[in-house]
């Protein structure tokens, strides 16, 4: 099946809530998304899902015993892989148009925040250690907007910046 027939058939239900403008608008934008726990492995899916073409992906960590109760991608046959290369395949496994364009293995620090997120359209951001404000502060350096979202025992939170103006 052609890219066109895949995506159409993908977006079918999406665009009886939303115009096809907007869904190509979220189609087109190049998301950088740090963190693949709870939270980023559940973004990656749902924007996977609603036929995003370009990801950039960070996080340092590798799925271990204790994400299986808790993590999407976390499985039998992922523990001990890298988070961002196994949401790398599954973004794949949905949608085998999508481009993956960058994976880093590592903790964001001052050599790759600005390199990660210059040129994105937005940054999400769902790493859960403090070096993850760097991320704010390149995401307010470049221009994008950011959204932080983190789940807690009790709920969740998203917060949303928009550092465009």
């Amino acid at each position: 099946m052609n890219e066109q027939d895949y995506v159409k058939g993908m977006l079918t239900r999406t665009c009886l809530y939303f115009s096809e403008a907007d869904a190509d608008r979220v189609r087109n934008a190049t998301m950088a998304i740090a963190g693949m726990g709870g939270v980023g492995a559940v973004t990656v899916e749902l924007l996977a899902r609603w036929g995003v073409k370009k990801f950039r992906l960070l996080d340092m960590d590798k799925y271990e015993p204790t994400n299986l109760n808790r993590q999407l991608f976390a499985t039998s046959k992922t523990l001990d892989r890298p988070k961002v290369e196994v949401a790398a395949e599954r973004i794949k496994e949905i949608n085998p148009y999508a481009e993956v364009e960058k994976i880093v293995v590592e903790m964001v620090n001052n050599d790759n925040a600005r390199a990660f997120v210059e040129g994105a359209d937005i940054v999400i951001q769902n790493a859960d250690r403090p070096s993850a404000k760097l991320l704010y502060l390149a995401a307010r350096d470049c221009k994008l907007p950011l959204v932080n979202g983190h789940a807690t025992i009790t709920g969740g939170r998203v917060q949303a910046f928009d550092y465009r103006t």
